[in-house]
C-alpha cells in the first residue's frame, strides 16, 4: 500500500529563499554563437542574428529580486493550502468558495523590459513534476504554475479552456455542485477551474500580455472583470502588463485601485554603471563574435544612452546596424555604426521613446503615460540612473558648446574621425514677398503730410 505523501509535494516545488547565483543557474539562457555570418543575403542573416540576441537570457538582480519573491509567494500559498495530504484530500471532495484572501499582483514594466522572458524564467527555476500517488488515488498531478496569456479578445472561458480540457489525468473529476439550482456556464467554468486547480497543486497563476485588452472598446471595465474572475480561481494571481492599463485602472473607482493596483511589482532597465549591464553585452557579442567589434566596458555607457537599457530596444539597434553594414558589403559591426544606425530614420521611434526617458528621468516630470511607472516609490537603484541621466546631458552640453567653438580646420578633422553624420533634411517653407510699387512725387508728398498730421 502506497504511503501518504508528505506536504512536501507541495511546497518543496518553490526555492526557499535562493541565491541570485542559484536562480541564474537555473533561468540563464547563454549566448548560441552564429558562425559563418555573411554567406546568406543581408536580410537572412539579419534574422538569424536577431534570433538569436533574442533567445538570450541574462537574470539582473532586479530580475532576480522578482522571481525570489514569486517562488517565496507560491511556498506560501503552498504553505497555507497543502500543508499536510489530509488537508488536501478535504479539498478534493467539498465545494470550493472562490478564494480573495490575497490580493492580485501587478507585475509592470516599460514595453521590451522582458516581462513576458521573467514569466518564462520564473517556469525554468520551479521546474516540472511528475505525478504522484497517496494513499487511495494515483496519478495525481503536481503543476505548480498556471500561465496565460491575454489577447484583444480573450475571455474567461478562452483562457481557462484549453487548461480544463482535454483531462489527461487519470484522476477523476470530482461532482459538480449538488445545489438543486442550474448554474451560469461561467459560474461553472469557474467553479471547475478552482476545483481543478486544487487537484493540480496549483499556487500561482500567470496572466500576461493584458495591455492588448486596452484596444477594445470600454476595455477598462471588462479588464476589471476579467482580473476579477481570475482572482476568485484559488492560486496566486499575477497579472502582468505595461504602464498604460496600469494608468486606466488607476481611475477606476477606490475598492477597485485598492484590490488591483496595492501590490506592485516592477522590472526596471538595469544601470549603465552595474555589472548586470556589462554581462548583458558581453552575453549578447558572444552571439555574433565575428560580427561584433565592440567592448562592453567601453561602449556600455554609449550603448545604453541609446537604448535606455531596454533589452527589446539594444537588439533592434544592433540588427539594424549589422544590416545596414551588409548593405554596404562590410561584414562587422562598431561603435561608430551603431551611432549611424541610431540616427538613421529606422530608429526614429526608438530614438524619439529614449529622448523622452531621458527626459522625465531628469525632470521628473512625465511626459508619455506608457513611459511613466504610476508608482511614485522607485529603488535605489533607479535613483542612480537618474544621476547618469543628468551627467550625460552635462557632458551632452558641454561636448556641444565644444563642437561650436571649433575652427573650421579642426571640426573636419573630429568628422574625419567620427565618420560623416546624416542628417535628415526638413523641407523649408517659402514664402513669396511681393515686390514694393515704385516711389512717385506724389507718394512721397502724401507720406510727409500723414506724417505731420501725428505730430
Amino acid at each position: 500500500m502506497t504511503s501518504p505523501k508528505r506536504a512536501t509535494n507541495w511546497i518543496d516545488r518553490f526555492p526557499e529563499s535562493p541565491s541570485d547565483a542559484f536562480i541564474s543557474s537555473r533561468v540563464k539562457i547563454p549566448a548560441k554563437p552564429i558562425i559563418g555570418l555573411g554567406v546568406s543575403s543581408s536580410d537572412v542573416d539579419a534574422r538569424q542574428l536577431e534570433a538569436g540576441l533574442k533567445q538570450v537570457y541574462f537574470p539582473t538582480s532586479n530580475a532576480c529580486d522578482i522571481l525570489r519573491r514569486f517562488s517565496s509567494i507560491g511556498r506560501a500559498h503552498a504553505l497555507e493550502y497543502f500543508p499536510d495530504t489530509p488537508s488536501y484530500v478535504s479539498g478534493l471532495y467539498h465545494d470550493l468558495a472562490p478564494s480573495t484572501n490575497s490580493l492580485p499582483i501587478c507585475f509592470t514594466g516599460l514595453a521590451g523590459v522582458g516581462k513576458t522572458e521573467l514569466v518564462k524564467a520564473f517556469e525554468r527555476l520551479i521546474g516540472t513534476y511528475p505525478a504522484f500517488n497517496i494513499a487511495g488515488m494515483e496519478g495525481i498531478p503536481n503543476i505548480a504554475g498556471w500561465y496565460m496569456r491575454v489577447n484583444e479578445r480573450a475571455s474567461i472561458s478562452q483562457l481557462l479552456l484549453p487548461i480544463l480540457e482535454p483531462i489527461t489525468s487519470p484522476v477523476s473529476e470530482y461532482s459538480e455542485s449538488s445545489s438543486g439550482h442550474k448554474s451560469p456556464d461561467i459560474v461553472r467554468l469557474l467553479q471547475r477551474a478552482r476545483r481543478r486547480a486544487h487537484r493540480d497543486g496549483v499556487c500561482v497563476a500567470f496572466a500576461d500580455e493584458f495591455q492588448f485588452r486596452t484596444q477594445s472598446q470600454d476595455a477598462t471595465a471588462l479588464i476589471t472583470k476579467l482580473l476579477y474572475q481570475l482572482w476568485t480561481l484559488g492560486p496566486r494571481l499575477v497579472f502582468v502588463s505595461n504602464y498604460s492599463l496600469l494608468h486606466t485602472l488607476k481611475r477606476r473607482p477606490d475598492q477597485d485601485r485598492d484590490r488591483l493596483l496595492s501590490s506592485p511589482m516592477v522590472l526596471h532597465p538595469c544601470s549603465s554603471r552595474s555589472d548586470d549591464w556589462n554581462k548583458i553585452l558581453e552575453e549578447l557579442f558572444r552571439v555574433g563574435p565575428d560580427v561584433f567589434r565592440l567592448n562592453a566596458a567601453q561602449d556600455g555607457e554609449a550603448l545604453h544612452q541609446f537604448s535606455f537599457g531596454v533589452h527589446r530596444r539594444l537588439v533592434d539597434l544592433l540588427v539594424l546596424a549589422y544590416r545596414m553594414q551588409r548593405d554596404m558589403k562590410k561584414l562587422t559591426v562598431s561603435l561608430a555604426d551603431i551611432e549611424r544606425a541610431q540616427r538613421c530614420e529606422e530608429f526614429s521611434t526608438h530614438r524619439e521613446t529614449v529622448n523622452i526617458l531621458i527626459e522625465q528621468s531628469i525632470t521628473k516630470k512625465m511626459v508619455r503615460p506608457d513611459l511613466w511607472c504610476p508608482f511614485q516609490s522607485l529603488p535605489s537603484n533607479n535613483v542612480v540612473h537618474s544621476d547618469e541621466m543628468v551627467d550625460r546631458f552635462v557632458r551632452k552640453v558641454q561636448n556641444d558648446q565644444l563642437r561650436s567653438s571649433l575652427t573650421s580646420e579642426e571640426r573636419g578633422v573630429v568628422e574625419a574621425i567620427e565618420g560623416p553624420k546624416h542628417r535628415s533634411r526638413t523641407r523649408a517653407n517659402v514664402v513669396a514677398i511681393g515686390r514694393p510699387k515704385a516711389l512717385t512725387r506724389e507718394t512721397l508728398l502724401d507720406g510727409e503730410a500723414c506724417f505731420d498730421e501725428t505730430l
